[in-house]
């Protein structure tokens, strides 16, 4: 058995578009409760008849963010805050 972490979000999507899954629940109605559109309701069915309900968790969890600078360059921009931080500091 494998442990997986769901946010509260996810865990709240689960019950409804198990609903829809059993044919308790339209699509349409659905997206509405969740507050997505049809189309973002219809890609989470797909995820839950693929991967059952580990398709509801983010993939993105645990991964590092599109904005992170590399790690050489980051260490460059903290230096540059810091040098210019001091400078305004000696004005």
């Amino acid at each position: 058995m494998m442990l997986v972490t769901m946010s509260g979000k996810e865990l709240c999507r689960l019950p409804v578009i198990q609903a829809v899954v059993e044919k308790r629940l339209r699509r349409r109605d659905a997206a509405s409760q969740l507050q997505l559109t049809e189309r973002q309701c219809r890609r989470l069915l797909a995820r839950y008849r693929e991967d059952g309900p580990l398709g509801m968790t983010s993939r993105r969890r645990g991964k590092s963010s599109n904005n992170q600078l590399p790690p050489g360059l980051a260490a460059t921009a903290s230096l540059f805050r810091a040098l210019r931080s001091e400078q305004k500091n000696h004005r």
